[in-house]
C-alpha cells in the first residue's frame, strides 16, 4: 500500500467517523425543529440563563463582536466558526449548539446546515486543534485551541 493510499484510507475513515456522531444534527431533528415559536423562546430564555454567567463567562465579557454575534439571527458561516470562542473559553459544547440551532429554528433549512457544521466542528476540534484558534478571555490573546498562541500572519 502506498503512502498516498494510507493516506486516503485515514480520509475514508475519518469521514465516516464524523458522519457517525452527528448529535447536534439528530438533536434537531428530533427536538427543536418540532417546537412552537414560544416554546423556542422559552428555551432560548432559560439557555440564555445559564449561558450568561452560569456556565460561562457572562456576556458583558465578550469582545463586541462576539456579542453581535452571539444575538445574530441567523449566524453566517463565518460566525459559526468564529463561535469556536465559546468551546476555547470553556463553554460546554450542548449549550452553544443549542443557542445556535435554537437561534436558526425559523429557518429550517438554515438550522439543518448549522447543525451540520457544529458536528462536523465538534468531530474535529481535537483533530485540529493546533490549527483552529480562538480568543481567549483569561489570556487576553489569540490561542489555538491546543492552548498554544496563535502566531501572527506572514511570522514564523
Amino acid at each position: 500500500m502506498t503512502h498516498y493510499s494510507k493516506v486516503q484510507k485515514k480520509i475514508k475513515i475519518h469521514v465516516i467517523r464524523s458522519f457517525l456522531n452527528m448529535a447536534t444534527l439528530e438533536a434537531h431533528r428530533s427536538k427543536f425543529r418540532l417546537l412552537s415559536k414560544q416554546e423556542i423562546i422559552t428555551e432560548q430564555r432559560e439557555l440564555f440563563q445559564i449561558i450568561n454567567g452560569d456556565a460561562f463567562f457572562p456576556l458583558k465579557w465578550w469582545p463586541e463582536e462576539y456579542q453581535r454575534m452571539f444575538w445574530a439571527k441567523p449566524i453566517g458561516d463565518k460566525e459559526m466558526f468564529k463561535l469556536m470562542f465559546c468551546l476555547g473559553n470553556g463553554c460546554a459544547p450542548h449549550l452553544i449548539s443549542q443557542w445556535i440551532i435554537l437561534s436558526q429554528s425559523w429557518l429550517p433549512t438554515k438550522a439543518e446546515k448549522r447543525a451540520q457544521q457544529l458536528d462536523f466542528i465538534l468531530n474535529n476540534a481535537d483533530v485540529k486543534r493546533h490549527i483552529w484558534f480562538y480568543f481567549d478571555l483569561d489570556h487576553n490573546k489569540w490561542l489555538h485551541l491546543n492552548g498554544l498562541p496563535k502566531e501572527k500572519s506572514g511570522s514564523k
